[in-house]
């Protein structure tokens, strides 16, 4: 596979088909996803609430991946495989576990040395076990939900614009507005001002970028799956969360969102993709 060609062949291009295409994934997912949640809550009344309500809402990303792929093989034709792998065989898990274990760990030392700065805005808590215990039964959920929001930004859009002129631009600028703009209705999104946004659209630069350096749609499902959990299992911000009231606590919460934070991590986080990157064309 040539340098960096990932999206460019098999292509599915911007064109009337892939804007419907887009449109069909679209109401298949937030349709089904309102019929599921809907079916649960009245069947499982324990759903509505807590981390229950977590767990159906991580299940409802299933209903992403399933017209992504349809909308993909029988639309454009292009075998599932070679939607996820392009050329490979297989995905190269050492790499994905490296991108993986590194996002962790640089998210980790930048909160360490923001709660060193800032002690005085942080608040720990001492509930292991069962923070234990949440992460493990919540980690393949959130994973789930990476795996399926990778699919749609950095996926099918992904290949929708990086064939046309200024794709390069295109395929880190659109992703990066739509993922921001879906994530419109959760509470930190309008709870911070412009930071809320700010916050989505860094992450989402971040995961287009890390696209395109590692060629491939296996890096940037592992950042996604490891910042989830981070903000889902590791910290959180403030009063205003889409977790809040899911009954699933962090180890560390922060009283307010620092902006500072989240771009040192992203920045610190591609300078160390793309040296990885150049390493291994070496």
């Amino acid at each position: 596979m040539n340098n960096r060609r990932y999206g460019v062949e098999p292509k599915i291009g911007l064109s009337l088909k892939s804007l419907f295409g887009l449109f069909l994934i679209l109401i298949f997912w937030l349709g089904m996803s309102v019929v599921f949640v809907t079916l649960m809550n009245n069947l499982f009344p324990s759903t509505k609430e807590g981390l229950l309500s977590l767990i159906v809402l991580y299940l409802s990303f299933v209903f992403l991946i399933i017209p992504v792929f349809f909308v993909v093989h029988f639309m454009f034709k292009i075998p599932i495989k070679i939607f996820l792998l392009q050329d490979r065989n297989r995905p190269n898990w050492k790499k994905i576990s490296i991108y993986f274990l590194g996002t962790i760990i640089i998210g980790i030392a930048v909160i360490l040395i923001d709660l060193l700065l800032f002690p005085e805005a942080y608040s720990i808590s001492s509930d292991f076990i069962p923070w234990i215990l949440g992460t493990i039964l919540i980690a393949p959920l959130i994973y789930i939900a990476a795996f399926a929001e990778e699919l749609l930004f950095r996926g099918y859009l992904y290949r929708m614009f990086r064939p046309v002129k200024w794709g390069k631009i295109l395929v880190i600028i659109i992703p990066a507005i739509l993922f921001t703009a879906l994530h419109g209705l959760n509470p930190e999104m309008t709870a911070y001002g412009i930071l809320g946004p700010l916050f989505y659209l860094v992450i989402a630069v971040l995961l287009s970028l890390v696209a395109y350096y590692s060629n491939g749609l296996g890096a940037p499902v592992a950042l996604h799956f490891a910042y989830n959990i981070l903000l889902v299992n590791v910290l959180s911000f403030g009063s205003a969360s889409t977790l809040e009231g899911k009954g699933l606590d962090t180890i560390l919460h922060r009283e307010t969102l620092n902006i500072n934070l989240v771009f040192s991590a992203g920045f610190v986080t591609l300078l160390i993709y793309i040296f990885y990157q150049r390493y291994q064309k070496k």
